[in-house]
């Protein structure tokens, strides 16, 4: 539609932030690679949820989450 509200383009046209993202988008927001997401899935804390098939990542929950590990790290 030329609104943008189709097909999950909703979020890019009316510029809301996503709630939560993919293992790739985060792989690319943390600069690390998609197994190593993976492998953080696994990792008890790690802000991650399943919707149906997928495994998705909260955006609020990763924030907080890297603050704790930096918090953690600079101890």
């Amino acid at each position: 539609s030329k609104r943008g509200y189709g097909r999950g383009e909703g979020t890019v046209m009316d510029g809301l932030e996503p709630l939560a993202i993919s293992a790739s988008e985060t792989a690319r927001i943390l600069g690390i690679s998609r197994p190593t997401v993976y492998q953080l899935f696994h990792q008890a804390g790690f802000p991650v949820f399943k919707v149906g098939n997928r495994t998705l990542v909260s955006v609020d929950g990763l924030r907080a989450w890297i603050a704790k590990q930096t918090e953690v790290t600079q101890e």
